[in-house]
């Protein structure tokens, strides 16, 4: 059976794209976030018809907790060790511009100090991310493909096209709209009827996040960076790899 593994910091679109990908009539989405593909999730998959499963994590699933190690050359070379030993699974990693990140981060928790934020969830640890991002874009492993948020929608979909062709699955436009109902938190029974009025942390975040990845597929860049703080903006704007990777704040 094929396996997807999607990874991304938080609030990069990596939910959004597993629906996406489970859209495809062959593929199975595991609905919660998980770092493993277990045998009984396989299982389920075929026992379903399915010829692959789809999956997300976000940071690094190899660690124990969401924290990423600040240590850009440590970072990569334990990632080409976890890629290499999963050899067998094809891994899409999502990155997405911090001022749409951080500012959805200060609707969630509240606007606060950087280093208030949690672990997994810091600017700091966003640009180790990003600067690994950036290297593994230049030089891919065999088995991992890069793909910026905003290059979702660019060009027709042309990058995702490019992304069903490396995960060899049939790629059609058709698979961006779609009735199916997906999850992601365990303790969210069902799809909210109309957007909640909080996106709190905790179940109010929960009840936001299974309504927003259900609604139509559509660009929404720019859309949380309005409620970015001015450090964070800073942080950004000085932000080497960001500039990089074609992001400003």
């Amino acid at each position: 059976m094929k396996k997807i593994f999607i990874l991304g910091f938080p609030h990069s679109g990596t939910s959004i794209l597993k629906r996406v990908i489970g859209n495809v009539p062959e593929v199975h989405e595991h609905p919660y976030e998980t770092n493993i593909i277990k045998p009984e999730m396989t299982i389920a998959a075929a026992a379903d018809g399915k010829r692959a499963i789809v999956i997300k994590d976000i940071n690094c699933p190899w660690l124990p907790s969401y924290a990423i190690p600040c240590d850009v050359p440590s970072l990569v070379a334990e990632f080409k060790v976890y890629l290499a030993d999963n050899a067998s699974v094809l891994f899409i990693m999502v990155i997405k511009n911090p001022a749409d990140i951080f500012g959805s981060f200060n609707r969630r928790f509240g606007e606060a100090s950087p280093d208030a934020r949690p672990p997994g969830h810091q600017f700091v640890e966003w640009e180790t991310w990003a600067a690994a991002f950036s290297l593994f874009r230049s030089a891919p492993p065999a088995n991992l493909f890069t793909i910026r948020y905003e290059d979702f929608f660019t060009d027709r979909h042309s990058m995702l096209s490019e992304m069903f062709g490396f995960l060899d699955l049939p790629f059609d436009p058709s698979l961006l709209q779609s009735d199916r109902s997906s999850m992601i938190v365990e303790s969210i029974g069902s799809v909210p009827n109309e957007e909640p009025s909080s996106r709190a942390d905790g179940d109010g975040h929960g009840q936001f996040r299974t309504w927003q990845i259900n609604q139509p597929f559509r660009d929404m860049t720019g859309e949380s960076a309005i409620y970015l703080d001015n450090l964070t903006r800073a942080e950004i704007a000085a932000s080497v790899v960001a500039k990089r990777l074609g992001y400003a704040p």
